[in-house]
């Protein structure tokens, strides 16, 4: 930051793929880093977990978010069908079926599931 002379920084976009506590470590050592700065979570998923968990470790992440004041704003990855995925992701991120239909990971993340979370993005 401080090679940054007279730049204008209005958030930290991050990244992330690994685990939902890794996640959240992260996250928080960013806000501890910057802590003037909100956080963007511009990317995250969970590499190679079944549906089921991804869908403990996405809704415990959203929950985690939610009740982060610093974090204005973040974004699922895996946006593909059951059988698109990547080696790296696999596919029990996947939101959709093979029908192209939201499948329980989509219904979460859009706030369609059972007991799923609503999203925020705070006004500047």
């Amino acid at each position: 930051m401080a090679a940054c002379q007279g730049c204008t920084i209005s958030f930290i976009a991050a990244h992330y793929y690994g685990t939902s506590d890794g996640l959240k470590q992260y996250i928080t050592q960013l806000h501890s880093n910057y802590s003037s700065y909100p956080i963007w979570v511009t990317e995250f998923g969970f590499p190679q977990l079944s549906a089921a968990d991804t869908l403990t470790a996405l809704q415990d992440t959203i929950t985690f978010f939610e009740g982060a004041d610093y974090v204005d704003r973040y974004a699922y990855f895996p946006v593909y069908r059951v059988g698109e995925g990547n080696d790296f992701l696999g596919q029990g991120g996947a939101v959709l079926d093979e029908n192209g239909q939201l499948n329980d990971v989509g219904k979460l993340w859009l706030g369609t599931g059972q007991g799923s979370s609503r999203f925020r993005v705070r006004a500047p």
